[in-house]
């Protein structure tokens, strides 16, 4: 029976779980909660912390040497880092450490994406509020400031010439995880949320979703996302394109799994990395399932 290391273990996990047992896996799990949801799912589970770079290394390496491990499955956490180089260190494949760093430094991974011509909003690295109030200034457009290494819209702000730029730098300045600023130009269009993943040289979409945010001026400066909306209302034409801008974005930064935004803006595409996991949906867009074995792609 092959075995794998399927975490972390809280009810985001759950399909994924569930859909590892229907294949007869060995499920071996770890998370900090040591009353997590999904232990009970699993055939041995251990409370680790796998955001703990040296206990989560400490954890596989030790455990991989006793019951040799087949794969290492990181399911909807924005993790990583620990996870690419836990799993080079026992030999299992994943993404590589390089191309895990990428997808949790915004201001990196918009470089990369930038050079491998990649249309990217303009952005800035900001170490101060006068930095901010300068690039203002002199662009006179909308802009988004959000730390640079966090996610699900924490330390974000919508600025405009006039804002308090005090408030908004400090804000998301103590949201940062490790180090860094950025501000990026706000660009107006359909904004689309794109997941999926590369397999054997091909990027399959697992998600795709029209986002909703028609309160931005009623919240300013807030950004408030009113959910999404499936099928999207693109053109099959326009849907294609998104897709095939994904696909670049992809393989350019290494081919991790990655959930992004794309905007679909007056001049064209704009592609926003946000975040790499798996996401263990089972739903729709309309098209196609949203779940990676919709595909035919397994967990193992």
């Amino acid at each position: 029976m092959e075995r794998i290391l399927l975490y972390p273990a809280g009810i985001p996990q759950r399909e994924a779980f569930l859909e590892a047992r229907r294949q007869g896996l060995h499920i071996v799990t770890c998370d900090r909660d040591p009353d997590s949801p999904c232990f009970a799912l699993a055939d041995e589970a251990f409370a680790v912390d796998p955001g703990d770079e040296r206990a989560f290394l400490e954890f596989v390496t030790s455990y991989h040497a006793r019951a040799p491990l087949s794969g290492i499955l990181l399911v909807a956490a924005d993790i990583p880092v620990p996870y690419a180089k836990a799993a080079a260190a026992v030999g299992l494949p994943a993404l590589s450490p390089g191309a895990a760093a990428l997808t949790v430094d915004k201001l990196a991974s918009k470089r990369v994406l930038r050079e491998a011509g990649v249309p990217v909003p303009e952005f800035w690295s900001v170490e101060s509020a006068e930095d901010v109030a300068s690039a203002l200034a002199e662009t006179g457009a909308r802009m988004i400031i959000k730390p640079n290494d966090n996610c699900g819209a924490r330390g974000i702000s919508l600025l405009e010439p006039g804002s308090d730029v005090e408030r908004a730098f400090a804000h998301a300045r103590a949201n940062v995880k490790q180090a860094g600023v950025i501000l990026e130009r706000f660009e107006p269009g359909v904004q689309i949320s794109i997941e999926g993943l590369e397999h054997e040289g091909e990027v399959y979409v697992t998600g795709f979703a029209d986002r909703n945010y028609e309160y931005l001026d009623r919240f300013f400066p807030h950004v408030i996302e009113n959910g999404a909306t499936m099928p999207t209302a693109l053109a099959p034409a326009q849907r294609e394109e998104v897709e095939a801008l994904f696909a670049r974005a992809v393989k350019a930064l290494g081919r991790p799994p990655i959930s992004a935004e794309i905007t679909v803006a007056v001049k064209g595409f704009v592609f926003v990395p946000s975040a790499s996991y798996l996401r263990a949906w089972r739903g729709c867009d309309g098209r196609e399932p949203a779940h990676p074995r919709g595909r035919g792609l397994g967990l193992s």
